[in-house]
């Protein structure tokens, strides 16, 4: 006897003027997992060039007591006329709970991406 998977997602997004804001929740049931998560941003446009975002999300199961937060922040910039650049800064934090099968593990990640588009 299989249990059914029923996920379900929410979310709002807002903006006005350079200002754009978002929050979203999720639930994702099936067996051995029952998660929760929620998250929000806030994106900045400060100029035609440049957009400064904050987030922040959390996952809990529990049915294994794991939990996940990440929290960061992303630079965008264009440099020129299609070509775009990404820094991205995020600190993590992961709990193993009840779960014999994972490693909790926590830290920041760094990332730059330059994205080329034609």
């Amino acid at each position: 006897d299989t249990q059914d998977i029923d996920s379900q997602v929410v979310g709002v997004k807002v903006a006005s003027g350079n200002i754009t804001a978002a929050v979203s929740q999720a639930t994702y049931e099936a067996s051995n997992t029952d998660e929760e998560s929620t998250g929000a941003s806030v994106s900045f446009k400060v100029s035609d060039a440049m957009t400064f975002t904050v987030h922040t999300a959390e996952t809990d199961d529990s049915t294994s007591s794991e939990e996940y937060t990440n929290t960061g922040v992303e630079v965008k910039y264009t440099i020129a006329s299609g070509l775009t650049a990404f820094l991205n800064v995020e600190d993590y934090d992961y709990k193993v709970g009840t779960s014999s099968s994972t490693v909790a593990d926590s830290g920041t990640a760094s990332k730059l991406t330059i994205k080329a588009a034609f």
